[in-house]
């Protein structure tokens, strides 16, 4: 939620300014969200890291899509990272190798 709707939160760039929302029916009652999660996708797996962090978090599985019915997983950290944007560096270096690619084709 802080990362979606508060813009001091440190995440709000990649999450609120990018539109990502939270649907309203799990904003405005967590009872309603805990009961929804549990029946969509079922309970949080068991399982904690080393620093006693649970082994697996809620993901959207539409990295562009809100968190809403539908589109959340429970992943672990590593399944998570594989569904990020590519980082604009990334994407520039990408772009840039197609454009010379295409230069001497």
């Amino acid at each position: 939620m802080q990362r979606c709707y508060r813009e001091g939160h440190p995440g709000y760039k990649n999450y609120g300014a990018r539109g990502i929302a939270v649907c309203d029916r799990w904003r405005d009652d967590v009872g309603v969200f805990i009961e929804d999660i549990e029946r969509e996708i079922g309970p949080r797996p068991q399982g904690k890291y080393e620093n006693g962090r649970p082994l697996y978090e809620l993901d959207r599985i539409d990295n562009d899509g809100n968190y809403e019915p539908g589109n959340v997983r429970w992943a672990t950290v590593s399944e998570q990272r594989r569904n990020t944007r590519p980082r604009q560096g990334a994407a520039m270096r990408a772009r840039k190798g197609l454009a010379e690619e295409g230069a001497t084709s």
